[in-house]
């Protein structure tokens, strides 16, 4: 493999993962377009790269953090309209976690 190319686990660990939960941190405190426009153009990005030709082959906790994002954003949305509290970003820490796990997961494609 080329010095210069990505590996997959690093790509999409850096530009969809970890995107999903900051969007998430950002719907939370408020920010809903950001947020929105956040996740979006990554995952619009990721998917005209091509990081998505192969999410077949993807190991199951990786399609499951994959998954997840959308149902993070509506739960920071939802927790968005109400105060922030603590037990507010323990969706979203969990999730930093669930990406890297995802992430890790992936280097067998790399």
């Amino acid at each position: 493999m080329a010095k210069s190319r990505r590996r997959i686990s690093d790509a999409v660990t850096q530009a969809v993962f970890l995107p999903t939960a900051v969007a998430y941190f950002c719907l939370v405190i408020g920010y809903l377009l950001t947020g929105l426009a956040l996740y979006s153009g990554f995952i619009v990005v990721a998917y005209l790269v091509g990081w998505f030709k192969r999410v077949r082959e993807w190991p199951l906790i990786s399609k499951i953090t994959l998954a997840c994002g959308p149902p993070l954003l509506w739960l920071g949305y939802l927790f968005s309209r109400g105060n922030i509290t603590d037990p507010t970003f323990a969706p979203g820490f969990m999730y930093l976690v669930l990406s890297l796990v995802g992430g890790f997961a992936l280097r067998r494609l790399d």
